[in-house]
């Protein structure tokens, strides 16, 4: 979406009478921002303050002042969340030392807007907040209500809603990297019906990142798996890129009272290995994924006991047939990537209300999935207008003989949940609910919840949680395959390939236990200490093995394959933790403060075919802190100080016996504007990696992984809004 385009709208719709009315969230004491109404923990509506489990809650306020644009930026700043990988890409995300980012439910409004089919994305800027009203992130696993995918917690992007009137703005900001971002926010009505509706564009320019870092980007001949022979000598080669960009275009619309339709398109595009060692990948590959959701929800207070809320949506996923990797794997060739999924899901959902302190809310779930998963790397691009069976693509370097395979999948899944809420006294609450989930293809699942929160005195209460979640091993993880031949023949005319990573239909759930226990103390108005401890241990994890016991060598019929590699339930994780942070909030006549802070302590292990390791992708110790000062004439500023210790990448990058771990940072990042500098227009600045320090993230998992992965140093954003 260009520059362009978005002034052209912004002229279209400055015609709507609209007027800027923001809730003035940071003049509110701490006790009164604990009674703002929350959803996600409970899939009803109750005060914040009154949830099991750990929920952080961002306002919009709070999004503006801090300069959230993704959510990537807003799980940055929260306890026992590690983000590792490329540069705006968010390749890794690890929740209280549990990784992966298809283990973490993403919602807007309720509504999934994730990968279709658990196809494993980033969780950054293909996530944008242009339309974000609050953010709701739970760190409690939530499948006893939200099912198999939730197993880290859940994500709920609570948005705009439809009106005539309210805020309007168009956003631009622009850095001296070469990135830049705008988005476009809007209200109105067509005929009778408010709505909301917003685009936004973002692109970013990484190639700084060669400069900074020659050491690691040196482009030195391509070579083999081996390390030994040359394939494209070092003149030859393409220049490191590391381009990432996202657009997206969002609406709701209010038909009825009681009926909401809303839809959301979302498209990304990154480079796709910036991670694999130089000498073992060509730049210039990326991936481009589009994501569309639309839905409608019918929601209906029957009576003053029963209500209910059903919710109709169908989103698909595809991996644009343009996206190829080209390293080692391809033996240097644009390998071509595609993938397509399509859900259909009806989600009813029951509330009774037997008294003001009981209430049960149950429902039932059916959700068919129809998905090609991520192919091998194909010679050229997947033709949409053909069948799986009419491609007549063939593996690299076997002469156009021997024919790729292409999964074709269908899924249905049926689940019922039920939840009870009970306040036995004023001093203790019990939430106790369930949810059992029958899938075509895994079988039966059950995941239960317990928790209770009991009031000490009015400023100490404990709450503690047990949850089992099951998360289903998705099709791109059953399916996905890659591995090319080496174009020679054995003495039985069969081609040769050294390894292939191959599929694996039969995976099961991996299962997850976890405790927790959260004690707040709120001694003023103004204060508020919370201290956090976690345990949970997964069984069953989906891993890739070192090698399967014997190697599937025909898996590609008429070929000869040396080692085959698959995911499999091998292994298991235990990790535990603390959580301390605290929040002070002071407001006087010409200024407001807001402080937080917090730190977090991790500590587990990972076992896999490969022996017991430290959890990968978690920092033991993280301490972060941030404050926003704010003055009446529109003045504010918003630091952020991140110190990180050092992380570690899994034992499977082990090569020659280098470290595996990367090391401990420190950052300091600056946020700061003036609102109605001019009338109707407000400024501000993004200063990140203000001492533009080197520092990394950890990197890939094979043997040919970059394991210091470097990040951009010091950036400088100037922006603008326009409030209309």
């Amino acid at each position: 979406m260009s520059k362009k385009m978005l002034l052209s709208v912004f002229l279209l719709s400055s015609q709507a009478n609209a007027a800027y009315v923001m809730e003035d969230l940071l003049s509110l004491s701490l006790a009164d921002l604990a009674t703002i109404p929350v959803v996600t923990a409970a899939r009803t509506q109750q005060h914040w303050d009154d949830v099991q489990g750990s929920l952080w809650v961002i306002t919009e306020k709070e999004i503006r002042e801090r300069g959230y644009r993704n959510i990537a930026d807003v799980l940055r700043d929260l306890p026992s969340v590690d983000l590792q990988g490329p540069v705006n890409t968010t390749s890794r995300l690890t929740v209280r030392g549990v990784a992966g980012n298809a283990k973490m439910l993403i919602l807007q409004d309720g509504v999934r807007v994730g990968a279709t089919a658990g196809e494993v994305i980033p969780v950054s800027l293909n996530y944008p907040l242009y339309m974000a009203k609050q953010i709701e992130v739970l760190l409690t696993a939530g499948s006893a209500l939200y099912g198999t995918d939730a197993v880290a917690g859940v994500i709920n992007i609570i948005s705009q809603t439809p009106s005539q009137y309210g805020v309007q703005h168009l956003h631009y900001e622009a850095n001296d990297t070469g990135s830049q971002y705008g988005d476009l926010l809007v209200r109105g009505r067509i005929g009778n019906w408010p709505l909301v509706l917003g685009i936004h564009q973002d692109e970013s320019n990484n190639k700084a990142l060669a400069e900074q870092y020659p050491d690691v980007f040196v482009l030195g001949d391509l070579r083999d798996v081996s390390g030994s022979a040359v394939m494209v000598s070092a003149a030859n080669r393409q220049p490191f890129s590391s381009e990432a960009s996202s657009s997206s275009a969002w609406a709701r619309i209010n038909i009825l009272p009681q009926l909401e339709l809303g839809g959301s398109y979302r498209q990304t595009s990154y480079a796709n290995d910036y991670s694999t060692l130089p000498q073992f990948n060509e730049y210039g590959g990326f991936l481009d994924e589009s994501f569309l959701s639309l839905y409608g929800r019918f929601e209906q207070r029957l009576n003053e006991t029963w209500s209910t809320n059903t919710l109709l949506s169908w989103s698909s996923y595809q991996l644009n047939k343009n996206s190829y990797y080209n390293n080692v794997f391809s033996n240097y060739q644009a390998g071509y990537k595609y993938a397509d999924s399509q859900k259909l899901a009806l989600d009813s959902q029951w509330t009774y209300v037997f008294s003001p302190n009981h209430q049960v809310v149950f429902g039932g779930v059916y959700e068919h999935l129809k998905a090609v998963p991520r192919t091998t790397d194909l010679s050229q691009p997947y033709n949409k207008n053909l069948s799986i069976t009419e491609q007549n693509l063939y593996y690299f370097g076997t002469n156009n003989t021997l024919p790729v395979q292409i999964f074709d999948v269908a899924q249905e899944n049926v689940a019922l949940f039920a939840q009870d809420q009970t306040r036995w006294s004023p001093a203790l609450v019990t939430q106790i609910g369930a949810r059992v989930d029958k899938n075509s293809d895994y079988g039966d699942s059950v995941s239960p919840y317990l928790g209770f929160k009991y009031n000490f005195t009015p400023v100490v209460n404990l709450s503690m949680t047990y949850s089992e979640a099951f998360l289903a091993p998705s099709p791109s993880f059953s399916y996905e395959h890659f591995g090319s031949f080496s174009g020679q023949q054995d003495n039985q005319g069969r081609y040769t390939a050294s390894v292939f990573r191959i599929p694996n239909p039969d995976l099961q759930p991996e299962m997850a236990r976890a405790l927790e226990a959260i004690v707040n103390y709120n001694p003023t108005n103004q204060l508020r200490w919370t201290a956090t401890a976690y345990t949970s241990r997964l069984d069953n994890l989906i891993l890739y093995s070192a090698d399967t016991p014997v190697a599937v060598s025909d898996f590609v019929a008429g070929g000869y394959i040396n080692r085959t590699k698959q995911r499999v339930n091998l292994g298991a994780s235990v990790a535990s933790g603390i959580e301390l942070s605290s929040r002070y909030r002071y407001n006087a006549n010409e200024k407001n403060v807001d402080l937080w802070g917090a730190y977090s302590f991790t500590e587990g292990t990972l076992e896999s075919d490969k022996g017991h390791e430290s959890l990968p992708y978690t920092a033991r110790h993280k301490l972060k802190l941030g404050a926003t000062f704010r003055w009446s004439q529109g003045l504010f500023v918003s630091p952020s100080v991140y110190l990180i210790d050092k992380s570690r990448v899994p034992n499977s990058a082990a090569q020659n016996g280098r470290s595996l771990v990367s090391p401990a940072y420190g950052l300091l990042n600056i946020y700061a504007g003036y609102d109605q500098i001019i009338a109707g227009i407000n400024a501000f600045l993004r200063i990140e990696n203000v001492t533009s320090r080197r520092y990394y993230n950890a990197g890939g998992t094979s043997d040919i992984s970059i394991v210091q992965l470097p990040q951009l140093r010091r950036s400088v954003t100037l922006g603008t809004e326009l409030e209309f």
